[in-house]
């Protein structure tokens, strides 16, 4: 038997009988293959532009087409979290 922490639930509790998504996907789309994360700092969460210039540092963001200045994680969220709305949507239709 695992042994439990002060919460009383022991780590292996919170990885049994939960689906995972194959390492590296986002999302599975309903008839394609696994979308992956790439360019999400790269790719700006405002207007869509694609660059590796972007990126001024590891923490900041700032996208040449449209102007935007956002934390580099935020933007990737954000891109991410469309992405995801988007796998959604279609998978419901």
């Amino acid at each position: 038997m695992p042994a439990r922490g002060a919460s009383g639930l022991s780590a292996a509790s919170f990885h049994w009988g939960a689906p995972t998504a194959p390492a590296g996907c986002v999302a599975r789309l309903p008839t394609g293959p696994c979308r992956s994360g790439a360019h999400t700092s790269r790719q700006c969460s405002q207007c869509g532009h694609i660059d590796r210039k972007h990126r001024i540092d590891r923490a900041r963001f700032a996208c040449r087409a449209c102007g935007a200045l956002v934390h580099a994680d935020d933007n990737a969220s954000l891109d991410i979290a469309r992405r995801g709305e988007t796998v959604w949507t279609a998978g419901r239709e």
